[in-house]
């Protein structure tokens, strides 16, 4: 039996990316759907008025509440969608790894929204408000706020899929649990660089409500690489 060539494999990758947008789609018009509450969600944790500066910034405030609704309704599809695209070309003992890990792929990123919504981002709104001092009130626009928000939640559950990565290049022969235990300190430099990457704004206190859960789930992932060694 022939494998496919290279025009097959390109039809079936736009053939995958088109379910994939086509759920990412569905996800984002429902999220418009229950924007309202989204949109009261995800203003709680900020305990105050927001106000909007255009004719279009509810809308606009709606639409980005939306689209991330599509994003984290079609993360579990888009696993689905990248077995099924590099399956067929896996061996035995990868699609195995690969299996394994998808529940905790899942698992971390929703972790990782959970542990922003509920904790960092209490905290990080109390911390960048009070900066102001007694002498300033805040505006807030609803603009500003869920952009910030947005990719605030996006990164804590992208980035608590660090440990995931690192388990996989251990069982790959890629990486050792010696190497990680010796290279601590360079991972501990690039955790704060992901961190500053992927936080939105320039402030170091946001970077550091990211860096230091990923720095404790690079010390979970060293115990369990030493476990399972």
């Amino acid at each position: 039996m022939s494998s496919p060539s290279f025009y097959e494999h390109l039809d079936e990758l736009h053939k995958r990316l088109l379910l994939l947008a086509s759920a990412f789609l569905a996800g984002t018009i429902i999220g418009y759907i229950v924007s309202p509450e989204i949109l009261k969600i995800l203003i709680s944790p900020l305990k105050r008025p927001l106000i909007y500066l255009s004719p279009q910034g509810a809308f606009v405030a709606k639409l980005k509440a939306s689209l991330l609704l599509g994003a984290v309704f079609s993360f579990p599809f888009l696993l689905w969608q990248f077995w099924g695209f590099v399956s067929p070309g896996l061996k035995p003992l990868e699609k195995k790894y690969f299996l394994r890990y998808s529940f905790p792929v899942i698992l971390l990123f929703a972790g990782g929204l959970l542990f922003s919504y509920f904790i960092a981002l209490p905290i990080g709104l109390k911390f960048l408000i009070s900066q102001g001092g007694t002498g300033f009130q805040p505006m807030i626009s609803l603009e500003k706020y869920f952009s910030f928000v947005s990719a605030f939640i996006l990164a804590f559950g992208i980035l608590f899929e660090f440990p995931i990565l690192l388990l996989l290049l251990v069982r790959i022969g890629i990486l050792s649990h010696e190497t990680l235990k010796s290279k601590r300190r360079h991972a501990i430099v690039i955790i704060f660089i992901l961190a500053a990457a992927f936080t939105p704004g320039p402030d170091i206190f946001s970077q550091f409500l990211l860096a230091i859960p990923l720095i404790i789930l690079y010390e979970i992932t060293l115990l369990l690489t030493r476990i399972t060694a």
